[in-house]
């Protein structure tokens, strides 16, 4: 199916450190397999090893690298460059997917030798107008993964003409979804939104299916300037000032408010994780607190409530005797209680007992790995949208489940099991475990942490949604309260890199049609990019 790549090789190595006496050369030739003549202008690129190294191919066709460190590598062909733009992208082996790609290893002194045929590929075509005129359009092909159809990887980019026309060239075989968006980036330059065609984010969008050189016309499509999205900030001077001002609106949390607040230790995340969605369903505040102290704004936050109860989330090595005394001695007097287990898992599941209602129909139970908190910081807000539904904590690459864990599952008898994340995370095996209980069971997972979050949000919720959160997802420590914040608005939560949105959530967003969006933490968590809505 894939476009033909045919490769000649004397064997492929790459060498060892830059200052290695005698160094690895890699050359060879890239040739059209319609013509056999030579193709300039072709960047030819080593990926994987301890550097990366890239050049482009002569009028001859030619490439070369004359000192390679050692390592294992793959290759990448990239014709998008060449002036007709017809030619495939390929990755070394007659794959289009790196991940598929076979790996070489280079060793010091290796002289390898490597040609390669590119294929000329099919076309795509349409139109992109906007609603408001013209604008600088761009258009993204992503390939359906053959080996996952879940997954689509960006192939193929190109910019509309002036009169909105475009061409996609040199397309291999596959199945795609177009995405279209303003190609302008940076605070007050995006004019039009992110769509993909049939105005749906991409892995939810029409596949446009090519067949070897033909070219499909008329995929055509109206983006629109979206309406205004009220962009706010909450953020403190550290994680604990960040987790007193989630809760510092006196509207929505005002002075004397009473009820419940929940406190969890600020330097780990495995019981804020599983507190969020038990807090979310009274929509009580959690805040985050040090293993011996209150911090001052937290302190601050807890005397303007005046809660009249305050739940400790894990046991004395989490948050000390001397912290539950302190907090006892509030001048508002609160009922100081606490949940905990033997570990986090067992908290997690101190939780549920504590906070749902086992004797109710469970909806849905959401599974999520407890020894890090991506996924976590998503599922738990999305939890939220089912009724009475958990989070619950596992270690995910266990062989089978224990016996607390089945029991827990047991006491719920959820009408269904969703896993969050890859089976690098909750392994095929636990999956197999949980469906052996009997109870339907879905996994939601993405090619990466912000791929998950995306999908579990798409999963769990509506086009309703008015309000989403914006989560750095390299760290937890913004994000713990504003995860239970989230879950009480039932608002969905993307964890995102630090200096841009990603595709994914930018569509997906476009899709809710959401009015406000919260960014967790500073600029050193969340940069002015992200608070401008650049995309990766």
């Amino acid at each position: 199916m894939l476009a033909a790549f045919a490769l000649a090789m004397a064997g492929l190595a790459l060498a060892s450190p830059a200052s290695a006496v005698n160094p690895a050369q890699v050359s060879g030739t890239v040739t059209s397999v319609d013509s056999g003549l030579p193709i300039q202008g072709v960047l030819v690129s080593l990926l994987g090893g301890v550097a990366a190294y890239g050049t482009s191919t002569d009028a001859a066709g030619l490439y070369s690298f004359a000192s390679v460190d050692a390592g294992t590598y793959k290759i990448q062909f990239a014709a998008q460059g060449v002036t007709t733009e017809s030619f495939v992208t390929q990755w070394w082996n007659n794959s289009l997917v790196q991940f598929y790609a076979t790996s070489e290893v280079l060793n010091d002194g290796d002289i390898k030798s490597y040609d390669a045929q590119l294929a000329t590929g099919g076309k795509i075509t349409g139109t992109v107008t906007g609603n408001e005129g013209a604008g600088d359009f761009a258009i993204n092909a992503f390939l359906q993964d053959p080996g996952n159809p879940a997954n689509f990887l960006q192939q193929t980019f190109t910019m509309a003409a002036g009169d909105g026309t475009y061409t996609l060239r040199g397309m291999a075989p596959g199945n795609y979804h177009i995405s279209f968006g303003d190609n302008d980036q940076g605070p007050s330059q995006t004019r039009y939104s992110l769509e993909s065609w049939s105005n749906l984010w991409y892995p939810a969008g029409d596949i446009v299916t090519v067949v070897g050189l033909e070219t499909v016309p008329d995929i055509d499509a109206e983006l629109s300037v979206p309406g205004p999205v009220a962009v706010s900030r909450i953020a403190g001077a550290d994680r604990f000032a960040t987790s007193a001002a989630v809760w510092s609106d006196p509207l929505d949390y005002p002075d004397a408010l009473g009820g419940t607040v929940y406190v969890a230790n600020g330097r780990s995340f495995a019981d804020a994780l599983g507190a969020g969605p038990v807090a979310a369903l009274t929509g009580s505040p959690l805040m985050l607190v040090e293993q011996d102290s209150i911090p001052a704004a937290v302190r601050t936050q807890l005397l303007r409530i005046a809660p009249a109860k305050i739940v400790m989330v894990g046991g004395p090595a989490a948050l000390s005797v001397n912290l539950q005394n302190e907090l006892g001695t509030l001048i508002f007097a609160p009922t100081v209680s606490r949940i905990q287990g033997v570990d986090r898992y067992d908290t997690s599941r101190e939780l549920i007992r504590a906070g749902f209602d086992l004797l109710a129909p469970v909806d849905t139970l959401v599974v999520a790995t407890g020894a890090n908190f991506p996924d976590a910081l998503s599922a738990g807000p999305a939890s939220a949208t089912r009724t009475n539904s958990p989070l619950l904590l596992v270690n995910g690459l266990g062989s089978s489940l224990d016996f607390p864990t089945l029991s827990i599952i047991s006491e719920m008898d959820p009408g269904s099991i969703v896993i969050v994340g890859g089976t690098s995370v909750i392994s095929s095996a636990m999956e197999t475990a949980l469906a052996l209980t009997g109870h339907p069971v879905t996994r939601v997972a993405g090619a990466d942490r912000y791929a998950t979050s995306t999908a579990i949000n798409a999963y769990f919720f509506t086009p309703a949604a008015s309000k989403g959160y914006l989560a750095v997802g390299t760290g937890f420590a913004d994000a713990l309260s504003g995860a239970a914040r989230a879950g009480a608005e039932k608002a969905p939560l993307y964890v995102t890199p630090p200096t841009c949105i990603p595709i994914d959530d930018m569509l997906a967003m476009r899709t809710y049609e959401l009015l406000n969006l919260y960014l967790l933490g500073g600029p050193a968590a969340l940069s002015a990019d992200v608070e401008s809505l650049y995309r990766c």
